[in-house]
């Protein structure tokens, strides 16, 4: 399958644990979950912190993947 298809197939799955996993299988799925799947999924900061937002507005591969905030 193209990378585009997992990428969709994975955002859906809940459980680091499970995408963890899945990266196991094979080399494919491992390329396209790490990191793009198994980063930044629960973001917990305790200040306002300029510098991670101004990242993440960087790279917007990585905010796709933001699930919660806390």
């Amino acid at each position: 399958l193209a990378s585009e298809i997992l990428d969709e197939i994975f955002s859906h799955i809940e459980h680091h644990r499970d995408l963890v996993n899945l990266a196991c299988v094979c080399r494919t799925f491992a390329l396209v979950l790490v990191p793009r799947h198994t980063e930044y999924r629960v973001i917990k900061i305790q200040s306002a912190a300029p510098f991670v937002w101004a990242h993440l507005a960087r790279r917007r591969d990585l905010t796709r993947n933001i699930r919660e905030v806390h």
